[in-house]
């Protein structure tokens, strides 16, 4: 495959007609500028990042919620819970040391009395989870968010959201040092008559 581009950022000299890469890493979403985040602290790897836009986090990553998950809704012996709460607790670590605005405004989950049983299996789950939650009752609700009519609701601690777009500057700002990205590539394929 050849690859044309338009914009390089490197970290890397490409002095060479044709430089190698140890790792290539195919997308400069959040995903990929987070694994070349983590790649750039092993400063053994040279790596290649290509972008098919012409910057980085330009597709879904700039178009999602913004929400910081807390497992709540995942199984707990899934690699997704796993995850989630690993990935809750770096996120807000992150954030905090490279002062990217965040707000962990909590999330309610609210119930209607004819509920009473699925609230509880929740509840049930979050215990087990070892999530950090609060039971509220309609009172306290409605005094955090006057909107909400609940006869009882679960307030849960550690759900938050996050400045998407300040958390991919920094990610491609520490990981652009050691690497190169190349963007706005458009691949050309080759193919072979049979």
């Amino acid at each position: 495959m050849t690859v044309h581009s338009k914009k390089i950022a490197t970290g890397i000299s490409l002095s060479h007609q044709n430089p190698e890469f140890d790792i290539t890493i195919i997308g400069a979403g959040v995903v990929g500028l987070a694994i070349a985040k983590y790649l750039s602290e092993e400063t053994k790897y040279s790596v290649l990042v290509v972008e098919k836009n012409d910057a980085f986090g330009t597709e879904t990553s700039s178009r999602n919620s913004e929400v910081i998950h807390s497992g709540i809704f995942n199984h707990i012996d899934s690699l997704k819970y796993k995850f989630c709460i690993e990935g809750n607790k770096l996120l807000y670590n992150f954030c905090k040391e490279n002062k990217i605005w965040f707000n962990q405004c909590e999330k309610i989950i609210v119930s209607k009395k004819e509920e009473e049983n699925k609230l509880q299996l929740f509840i049930k789950s979050l215990t087990e989870k070892n999530i950090d939650f609060e039971l509220l009752d309609s009172k306290q609700t409605e005094k955090i968010e006057p909107n909400i009519f609940s006869d009882k609701s679960v307030l849960i601690k550690n759900s938050g959201v996050v400045d998407s777009h300040d958390f991919m500057n920094h990610l491609f700002r520490i990981s652009s040092k050691n690497h190169t990205y190349i963007f706005d590539s458009k691949p050309k394929k080759n193919y072979k008559k049979s």
